[in-house]
């Protein structure tokens, strides 16, 4: 199993979605974050007093998927979140160990 983790301009969150959705992904988390650093769009960032820095808030997408589903998701999510600026966002993929469903006990890959 992976993890796919996204983040990604917050304007481009239903067009990812929705596309995912076409390609039968539903197990989607959606996570408001702030992001600081090089990437920061300057065009659509805030200034923080507790940061003293600048900060835009993004959004960060979580997915744990098969293996296999791992280059079409990527590829779903890069081409509904590019803009071309910079700011687009970044993909991390990760491997996952093990997966417990707490309802049934399932181990694995059985409940994805």
């Amino acid at each position: 199993m992976k993890l796919v983790k996204a983040y990604i301009r917050i304007l481009m969150i239903d067009d990812v979605i929705h596309a995912l959705e076409k390609i039968n992904i539903s197990h989607i988390n959606v996570i408001d974050v702030r992001e600081m650093g090089r990437s920061v769009d300057k065009k659509n960032f805030k200034y923080s007093m507790e940061y003293t820095t600048t900060y835009t808030s993004v959004v960060k997408i979580e997915i744990v998927c098969c293996e296999k589903e791992v280059d079409k998701i990527v590829n779903v999510i890069k081409e509904n979140a590019h803009t071309g600026r910079k700011g687009d966002g970044i993909i991390f993929i990760s491997p996952v160990e093990e997966a417990v469903h707490i309802r049934t006990g399932k181990r694995g890959e059985k409940f994805l």
